[in-house]
């Protein structure tokens, strides 16, 4: 996984829409920012929004890591885990409030 600043983090991930992606099927463990691994539920993970075939979330324990996780399949299908492609520690007031400030246009996106 590449570990970025914020803002390099964000232009890894690409365009970012609005959470749309049954994950029920998609759980697993996958490696954080943090440096934990954690286990992927749709409930209790804050999904950001999605890229193709890939999500942003935010850490489970610290709220202050995010990760960009690729959805691993065999051709669309049979899910075979997670891939963390990158990650970032928000470091300051600003960033956080530019994480709240993409949540809240990524929902109405």
């Amino acid at each position: 996984m590449k570990h970025l600043n914020f803002e390099a983090f964000l232009g890894d991930f690409g365009k970012l829409t609005r959470h749309r992606m049954n994950m029920s099927m998609y759980t697993g463990s996958f490696e954080c920012a943090c440096g934990e691994s954690h286990w992927f539920d749709e409930h209790r993970i804050d999904i950001i929004g999605d890229g193709f075939w890939k999500v942003l979330v935010v850490c489970p324990r610290t709220g202050r890591h995010v990760t960009s996780l690729k959805i691993k399949t065999t051709f669309g299908f049979g899910f075979k885990g997670y891939e963390s492609l990158a990650g970032a520690e928000l470091s300051t007031e600003e960033e956080m409030v530019m994480l709240q400030t993409l949540r809240r246009l990524a929902e109405h996106a």
